[in-house]
């Protein structure tokens, strides 16, 4: 078996051993549950807490590119008396190859 985390093959089976002891071979398979329970829970959490910080820097950085760029939510304006850009010109009068003026 290989190193993992420090620990080796020798160090593994002298805590099992040591756990075996301590608790008994009775109570042993319920700190198992209890173990496997709390390492969900545990996972659950940090799954949690990395969604909630990815979801923060997303809305940062969207405020952020929103003061860029000045996009926000349609309608929204801070000017209370927004500019409408005009028309576009009407190009489809125009003559092919002369001026139109």
């Amino acid at each position: 078996m290989t190193m993992i985390s420090g620990f080796g093959f020798q160090e593994f089976i002298v805590i099992l051993v040591l756990i075996l002891i301590v608790f008994g071979p009775r109570r042993l398979p319920e700190l198992m549950r209890q173990l496997g329970r709390f390492t969900r829970e545990f996972r659950r959490i940090a799954w949690e807490f990395r969604s909630a910080l990815e979801l923060e820097s997303l809305e940062k950085n969207t405020g952020e590119i929103d003061e860029i760029y000045g996009t926000g939510k349609p309608g929204e304006t801070d000017d209370p008396n927004p500019t409408v850009p005009p028309d576009p010109p009407d190009l489809t009068s125009r003559e092919p190859g002369g001026s139109n003026e």
